[in-house]
C-alpha cells in the first residue's frame, strides 16, 4: 500500500506524466478510475451499520447502493453490476449453491480468487 501511495504522490509532481503518450495516459486514467470506484465501494462497505437486531442478513454495497441479502439464500444473481471484485460480505453466504456473476468486470485473477473462496458445492457462472 505504501508503494501505491508513493507512486500516486510521484505522479502528482510537475513533469512526471509529460513523457507519456496518449494511450499510456488513457490507460493510467482508466486504472485510476477503477481504483477510485473500488476504494469508494470499500469505504461504503466499511461504513455499513452493525445490524445486531438483523442477524439473518448480510449487508453489501451493490452498484454504489446499500443492500441486504438473506444469509440462507441458495441462489444469488448479481450480474450486470460492473464489479471488479466481489463484495467481501458475499463470502458469508454459507448456504449458497449458485452464484451468477455475468457482465461484471472481474479480471482472470479475481475470478480464480472467487472460485477459491467458495466451497466446491457452489456453482459460479461468469
Amino acid at each position: 500500500m505504501e508503494s501505491l501511495i508513493a507512486s500516486l504522490k510521484r505522479a502528482q509532481e510537475p513533469g512526471s506524466l509529460e513523457n507519456l503518450g496518449r494511450d499510456e495516459l488513457k490507460a493510467v486514467h482508466s486504472e485510476l478510475e477503477s481504483l477510485g470506484k473500488i476504494v469508494k465501494e470499500r469505504l461504503l462497505e466499511m461504513s455499513l451499520p452493525d445490524y445486531d437486531d438483523d442477524p439473518d442478513y448480510i449487508h453489501v454495497v451493490v452498484d454504489g447502493k446499500r443492500d441486504r441479502i438473506k444469509k440462507d439464500i441458495e441462489v444469488l444473481n448479481i450480474s450486470c453490476n460492473s464489479f471488479s471484485r466481489l463484495p467481501d460480505a458475499i463470502y458469508q453466504l454459507k448456504k449458497l449453491k449458485k452464484l451468477y456473476l455475468f457482465n461484471n468486470s472481474f479480471s482472470d485473477e479475481e475470478k480464480k480468487t472467487i472460485r477459491r473462496q467458495f466451497h466446491g458445492g457452489v456453482h459460479i457462472y461468469f
